[in-house]
């Protein structure tokens, strides 16, 4: 009987365990589509083995002061995120850069993405609403949803492994105790 609770009990806290997938780990990099239109640049992320469903930043806008006495107009803005773990995939979100920025360094940029969500393997990125974008540092905030900690199929194959194992263990330790 013994045998028996420490097998089940190995079976429901430790093979689980070992079933689960690693965190999400993704880069961004992002481009625009006239880079000499507005005096702003975009630092990408490198995240690693992120865990759980949150907000998190993207990357880091930095807008600076206009060289001529005002900068207006429209521009595109591509975030490519470059996932290596639980999967390893692209994709790409799209988005309207637009608006004024001033020699003195004000303006009224806004960013504006026209998919807010990509799923790469499980994982879900989006950006949920437009950003301003302010003189100086703006972070460009995203969330990663549901799906971070789905089961890799190998694991799954060591799962039903490790359970047909304990099957054949309570087995043959019934047919021992019987006899």
């Amino acid at each position: 009987m013994t045998k028996r609770i420490v097998l089940l009990v190995a079976f429901a806290v430790l093979v689980p365990s070992l079933a689960m997938a690693g965190g999400v780990s993704f880069t961004t990099t992002g481009s625009f589509s006239n880079s000499s239109l507005f005096p702003i640049s975009f630092a990408g992320v490198t995240i690693s083995n992120f865990e759980g469903s949150s907000n998190l930043g993207f990357g880091t806008f930095t807008v600076g002061s206009c060289p001529a006495a005002k900068c207006t107009g429209t521009e595109t803005f591509t975030l490519t995120i470059d996932e290596t773990s639980p999967v390893s995939g692209m994709a790409t979100l799209t988005g309207t850069v637009s608006g004024t920025v001033l020699m003195n360094g004000n303006n009224n940029l806004t960013l504006t993405f026209t998919t807010a969500t990509v799923t790469i393997g499980s994982t879900v990125y989006s950006i949920m609403f437009p950003h301003s974008l302010n003189f100086g540092s703006t972070t460009l905030n995203g969330k990663i949803g549901p799906g971070s900690s789905v089961p890799e199929p190998s694991a799954q194959l060591l799962l039903g492994m490790g359970a047909l194992g304990l099957i054949g263990l309570a087995t043959v330790s019934r047919k021992t105790i019987s006899v």
